[in-house]
């Protein structure tokens, strides 16, 4: 019996923590892709600020 719970208890922290890694990947990823495009934009236009700003606001919410 003993064996049995201690090898539930694993499976389920180590499913935590794969969920915890995807779930980091996506934000790091999400955060990555939404920096990339703020700077492109920016570079592209960087006369039309008030554009890119208004954009990078609504990006962020």
């Amino acid at each position: 019996g003993r064996k049995e719970k201690r090898g539930k208890k694993h499976a389920r922290g180590r499913m935590l923590t794969e969920a915890t890694g995807y779930i980091t990947r996506k934000i790091k990823d999400m955060l990555q892709e939404k920096t990339a495009k703020y700077f492109l934009k920016y570079r592209h236009d960087g006369r039309t600020s008030h554009l890119t700003g208004r954009n990078k606001n609504m990006g962020w919410k």
